[in-house]
Protein backbone atom coordinates (compact mmCIF):
# COMPACT_ATOMS: atom_id res chain seq x y z
CA UNK A 1 0.00 0.00 0.00
CA UNK A 2 1.09 3.39 -0.94
CA UNK A 3 0.52 5.55 2.42
CA UNK A 4 0.16 9.75 1.70
CA UNK A 5 -0.96 12.52 3.30
CA UNK A 6 -4.13 11.42 4.07
CA UNK A 7 -2.88 8.43 5.81
CA UNK A 8 -1.37 10.87 8.46
CA UNK A 9 -2.66 12.10 11.95
CA UNK A 10 -2.37 15.83 12.40
CA UNK A 11 1.66 15.01 14.05
CA UNK A 12 2.75 14.00 10.30
CA UNK A 13 3.13 10.47 10.76
CA UNK A 14 1.30 7.44 10.02
CA UNK A 15 -1.95 6.87 11.89
CA UNK A 16 -2.09 3.89 13.97
CA UNK A 17 -5.61 3.14 12.43
CA UNK A 18 -4.05 2.46 8.59
CA UNK A 19 -1.58 -0.43 10.16
CA UNK A 20 -4.42 -1.83 11.85
CA UNK A 21 -6.46 -2.11 8.36
CA UNK A 22 -3.86 -3.48 6.85
CA UNK A 23 -3.41 -6.09 9.31
CA UNK A 24 -6.73 -7.29 9.47
CA UNK A 25 -7.28 -7.09 5.82
CA UNK A 26 -4.11 -9.24 5.11
CA UNK A 27 -5.59 -11.88 7.89
CA UNK A 28 -8.76 -11.78 5.91
CA UNK A 29 -7.21 -12.72 2.71
CA UNK A 30 -4.93 -15.46 3.69
CA UNK A 31 -7.81 -16.87 5.70
CA UNK A 32 -10.12 -16.98 3.16
CA UNK A 33 -9.18 -20.43 1.37
CA UNK A 34 -9.25 -22.05 4.56
CA UNK A 35 -12.86 -20.88 5.45
CA UNK A 36 -13.89 -21.81 1.61
CA UNK A 37 -12.26 -25.51 2.51
CA UNK A 38 -13.68 -26.07 5.85
CA UNK A 39 -16.53 -24.28 5.88
CA UNK A 40 -18.31 -24.10 2.53
CA UNK A 41 -18.35 -20.11 2.83
CA UNK A 42 -17.59 -17.70 0.83
CA UNK A 43 -16.20 -15.40 3.15
CA UNK A 44 -14.68 -15.67 6.95
CA UNK A 45 -17.35 -15.80 9.39
CA UNK A 46 -16.16 -13.21 11.93
CA UNK A 47 -13.34 -12.27 13.79
CA UNK A 48 -12.58 -12.86 17.82
CA UNK A 49 -10.08 -11.08 18.65
CA UNK A 50 -6.91 -8.75 17.39
CA UNK A 51 -3.82 -7.25 18.82
CA UNK A 52 -1.48 -4.95 17.44
CA UNK A 53 2.25 -3.48 18.16
CA UNK A 54 3.42 -0.60 16.92
CA UNK A 55 7.14 -0.52 16.72
CA UNK A 56 8.34 2.83 14.34
CA UNK A 57 6.93 5.67 12.94
CA UNK A 58 6.67 6.53 9.42
CA UNK A 59 5.68 9.39 7.65
CA UNK A 60 4.69 7.75 4.61
CA UNK A 61 5.63 5.87 1.37
CA UNK A 62 5.19 2.68 0.61
CA UNK A 63 4.62 -0.26 3.12
CA UNK A 64 3.83 -4.09 2.89
CA UNK A 65 2.00 -6.27 4.93
CA UNK A 66 2.80 -10.04 5.11
CA UNK A 67 0.57 -12.56 6.65
CA UNK A 68 1.60 -15.89 8.23
CA UNK A 69 -0.71 -18.70 9.57
CA UNK A 70 0.16 -19.59 12.98
CA UNK A 71 -2.72 -22.16 13.44
CA UNK A 72 -5.22 -22.99 10.56
CA UNK A 73 -8.31 -25.36 12.04
CA UNK A 74 -11.41 -26.14 11.63
CA UNK A 75 -13.46 -23.73 13.67
CA UNK A 76 -10.82 -20.82 13.64
CA UNK A 77 -7.89 -19.71 12.61
CA UNK A 78 -4.44 -17.34 13.68
CA UNK A 79 -2.81 -15.32 11.69
CA UNK A 80 0.36 -12.75 12.53
CA UNK A 81 0.72 -9.78 9.94
CA UNK A 82 4.32 -8.09 10.12
CA UNK A 83 4.07 -4.35 8.00
CA UNK A 84 7.41 -3.02 7.00
CA UNK A 85 8.34 -0.58 4.90
CA UNK A 86 10.51 0.01 1.70
CA UNK A 87 13.49 -0.73 3.28
CA UNK A 88 12.06 -4.16 5.24
CA UNK A 89 12.22 -2.42 8.76
CA UNK A 90 8.93 -3.27 10.75
CA UNK A 91 6.81 -0.50 11.35
CA UNK A 92 4.23 -2.86 13.19
CA UNK A 93 2.66 -6.35 13.87
CA UNK A 94 -0.56 -7.55 14.59
CA UNK A 95 -2.30 -10.98 15.46
CA UNK A 96 -5.87 -11.94 14.13
CA UNK A 97 -8.32 -14.20 15.40
CA UNK A 98 -11.16 -15.43 12.60
CA UNK A 99 -13.95 -17.80 13.62
CA UNK A 100 -14.81 -20.35 10.74
CA UNK A 101 -18.87 -20.29 11.25
CA UNK A 102 -20.32 -22.58 9.30
CA UNK A 103 -22.88 -21.65 6.39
Amino acid sequence: MRIGPDHLQNAGIVHGGVHCALVESAASIGGLPVVQRATGRRRPGGRGEQQHDFLRSSTGGRVTATATPIHRGRTQQLWLVLVADADGKALARGQVRLHNFPA
